[in-house]
């Protein structure tokens, strides 16, 4: 399918929570010290469309098994919510992290994603720390708008990979979110072709935007798909 491409980037600005939701409306994205936005991307050398993807939170449920996934890891981890810090801990267990990735070596700290700006850029900004008794083990970063609740980047320890910690603290931020008044939980882009990033199409109340007319509308919950 031939389309125009986008490839937008500026310095975060300072925002307000209000004009902070225009922008994620529009498809915007955190990178490090950057906000971008782009429609297309090389993933495995091969040019690749991107779907911007938001979960409506007004009438969410969350399905079954992502319900007894969230009681078991409530059971089995810790957690707590505080404002963004960066420390040597989180870096290590970052570059860990990206260890799991074959362009993960090109990483050599959280700052790419995550900077110390980013408490209070463009708005402010949060974690969730997630521990295994004393021991931490995931770290997943967001920040609010007005109506808007932007999940910005999650890092964990590849050896609780079979734990999906990643899927874990996704459900405590919608939990978060909800509990906020939020109406929307906006979980960054997913690919059209099947990826690494499918996990963010498994959510009931899933809409995705159009690049066409920047327009949302429902999109069918999808459960991974098969990678070539």
């Amino acid at each position: 399918m031939a389309y125009e491409l986008i490839h937008e980037k500026i310095p975060i600005p300072l925002l307000s929570p209000a004009v902070f939701d225009v922008y994620m409306e529009k498809g915007w994205r955190f990178l490090g010290d950057f906000m971008l936005r782009h429609n297309a991307l090389l993933y495995k050398e091969v040019l690749t469309h991107t779907v911007p993807l938001r979960v409506r939170l007004d009438g969410f449920s969350f399905s079954k098994s992502q319900s007894k996934s969230l009681r078991k890891h409530r059971e089995h981890f810790q957690y707590r919510v505080v404002p963004i810090e960066l420390t040597s801990e989180k870096n290590q267990l970052f570059l860990r992290h990206c260890d799991r990735f074959e362009f993960g070596h090109h990483y050599t700290d959280v700052r790419t994603f995550i900077t110390r700006n980013s408490r209070f850029l463009p708005v402010q900004g949060w974690e969730i720390e997630v521990y295994d008794q004393a021991k931490l083990v995931a770290c997943s970063y967001f920040h609010l708008g007005e109506h808007s609740f932007c999940a910005t980047y999650c890092f964990f320890d590849p050896d609780y990979t079979q734990f999906s910690l990643g899927n874990f603290t996704m459900y405590l931020e919608i939990e978060l979110a909800i509990r906020l008044g939020k109406q929307f939980y906006y979980t960054g882009y997913a690919h059209e072709t099947p990826s690494q990033f499918d996990y963010k199409y498994n959510f009931n109340n899933l809409e995705a935007m159009s690049w066409d007319t920047e327009q949302w509308s429902p999109h069918p919950r999808l459960l991974p798909r098969k990678r070539s």
